[in-house]
């Protein structure tokens, strides 16, 4: 199982869309290196 989590900084805003993606990359990322991997 895989997951992505991303955080929401109301000091410096972003869209959903942008929250998505970031956690969408970190967890491709970490895929790619088959590493386990808590983030």
């Amino acid at each position: 199982m895989s997951a992505g989590c991303s955080c929401y900084d109301p000091d410096n805003p972003c869209s959903i869309d942008e929250l998505i993606a970031n956690a969408d990359k970190l967890m491709y990322e970490q895929k790619q290196n088959k590493k386990s991997l808590l983030m």
